[in-house]
């Protein structure tokens, strides 16, 4: 990585500022009621309220706040670009306390089930993912984020197998909107979510969600109230039936946002 030095250059805002004659010799800067005199007044002071910034040199500068905004602002730009954010990377380990064989992944993968018989812990060293039970994206789903899972419950996992992985790809803005519906094919009543619902009968009265409309944000649905049970990973778009998010039946009872 090329790294650059960055020159600051002061805004056409800053660079034309208006300076204005110190109260000096007795005399008093038109509309200051400072009384302060050159020979009395330092370097860069407020006096009793003024609004002016008195200089020795016999200059007013005005509008500082400009000058700092604009160098934060440049070493906000120069950090990012010495220490841009990590690329997704997701470690699987066969046995509990990340022991056994592992398979390391930097990208989205089909099956790596032919490496790992099994797996029983995970480390999420950056980035999000969901892991798949079985090869191809297919079975259970889980939304992983980063942190250690040192067993598979800890992922709310049903049982040791996992097959494929998906990195999650954030888009900007954080604007969620989900239309959710009881039939298929966008038929019957619909309701329409912006935040988390633990109880989609208890807040929708909605008995069965059969397709569903992501029109901002990624959201994960859940089988049971309270975020429990199987979890379906849902990115922007359009899905007519629960088979296009990976359920087998129709039982989504709750659901929330998913935040980086």
């Amino acid at each position: 990585m090329t790294k650059r030095l960055l020159a600051f250059r002061p805004t056409a805002a800053v660079s034309e500022r208006r300076m204005q004659p110190v109260c000096g010799g007795g005399g008093v800067i038109k509309g200051c009621h400072c009384k302060a005199t050159a020979a009395s007044t330092p370097e860069w002071i407020h006096h009793h309220g003024c609004s002016h910034i008195h200089h020795g040199q016999g200059e007013l500068l005005e509008d500082s706040a400009d000058l700092l905004l604009s160098a934060a602002s440049l070493l906000i730009t120069a950090l990012f670009e010495y220490y841009p954010p990590s690329p997704p990377q997701i470690i699987f380990y066969e046995d509990k306390n990340f022991q056994g064989r592992r398979y390391e992944c930097d990208s989205d993968c089909s099956d790596f089930h032919a490496y790992l018989s099994r797996c029983n812990s995970i480390r999420v060293e950056s980035g999000a993912w969901v892991v798949y039970e079985r090869p191809n994206y297919m079975g259970y789903q889980y939304v992983l984020t980063r942190g250690e899972y040192p067993e598979y419950q800890r992922w709310m996992g049903l049982n040791d197998r996992l097959s494929s992985c998906k990195i999650i790809h954030f888009t900007n803005g954080s604007q969620y909107k989900m239309q959710l519906y009881e039939k298929a094919d966008f038929g019957g009543q619909a309701v329409e979510a912006t935040e988390d619902c633990p109880s989609i009968l208890e807040k929708f009265r909605l008995r069965e969600v059969n397709s569903c409309k992501v029109f901002d944000g990624c959201w994960v649905l859940y089988e049971h109230p309270n975020y429990r049970g199987r979890q379906y990973f849902l990115e922007k778009g359009e899905y007519r039936k629960p088979s296009e998010w990976g359920a087998i039946s129709v039982a989504v009872q709750s659901f929330r946002r998913f935040t980086e």
